[in-house]
């Protein structure tokens, strides 16, 4: 990843997650990210919205409330995760209509990520949904932050492929 990321002109960092697990994220000029601008105001402000809910869940730390299956955290925010399961499928609807394929497919595999932490109460997915979330916003908003390449809406890297794998589980889940 840092040989392709060097030849792309990215600059990576790296962080940790949960005192053990390198986290790499890049930082990136989002004018270069995605050929794909959506320029519907509804759903840009729903992507913004539901990643300013999905910081006060998951951000600053916050997903360390989520460790433990047991922690009261899942079951305190359960409705509001679910809440955002709901504006989301609303704006796939919305952007289905525009022919935003890329998009679309993001944002329905937010739902299956975050459908995924809450129902299993799983900790990693909980993370990729805030990503794939917060990688939107970056994209989609010109949000500057890291970006963490968990959508096809922008730089796909090794972490899309994990969101594909947990998609994957959620739907084996859900038969």
């Amino acid at each position: 990843m840092l040989l392709a990321a060097s030849v792309l002109g990215l600059n990576i960092f790296s962080g940790l997650v949960d005192g053990n697990e390198a986290d790499e994220g890049v930082i990136v000029d989002v004018e270069d990210l995605s050929d794909e601008k959506l320029e519907n105001e509804e759903v840009l402000d729903t992507i913004a919205n539901v990643h300013r809910i999905w910081n006060d869940i998951t951000g600053f730390a916050g997903h360390k409330e989520f460790l433990e299956e047991d922690s009261e955290a899942w079951e305190e925010t359960e409705s509001e995760m679910y809440q955002t399961f709901e504006i989301i499928e609303e704006a796939v609807e919305t952007v289905n209509d525009y022919g935003h394929d890329n998009l679309q497919h993001d944002l329905e595999n937010f739902i299956d990520v975050a459908s995924l932490a809450t129902k299993e109460r799983d900790h990693e997915a909980l993370l990729y949904s805030h990503r794939i979330i917060h990688d939107l916003d970056v994209v989609h908003n010109n949000y500057e932050a890291t970006y963490y390449e968990t959508t096809n809406s922008g730089y796909t890297g090794v972490k899309y492929e994990r969101v594909e794998e947990l998609v994957k589980e959620h739907k084996n889940n859900e038969s």
